[in-house]
């Protein structure tokens, strides 16, 4: 009698440990999947608006850059030219 009034109380533990487990995970749970779903699709749409936004600022500073080093180009070139042609003059 004693394993049958054991048992009888590990199954009302058991069942009572699985009501309160499922209460509290419902409870407490973050949010519904479909929430989940909506709240990671809003994120990824944050980044990837923050990608682009990234992205034309890092053209924008290139083509910044590509235009000085062009500029810089024709000022050394322009300085270069008399030395340069100096010494041209003089090895022919």
């Amino acid at each position: 009698m004693k394993s049958h009034t054991w048992s009888e109380a590990a199954v009302t533990g058991f069942v009572t440990g699985l009501l309160a487990g499922g209460a509290a995970g419902l409870l407490l749970a973050p949010a519904s999947g479909r929430l989940t779903r909506a709240r990671i699709n809003q994120r990824l749409r944050e980044a990837a608006e923050s990608a682009r936004e990234i992205e034309e600022r890092m053209n924008h500073r290139l083509r910044e850059t590509a235009d000085s080093a062009r500029g810089l180009k024709e000022r050394l070139r322009r300085r270069l030219r008399p030395a340069t042609a100096r010494i041209l003059g003089r090895a022919s």
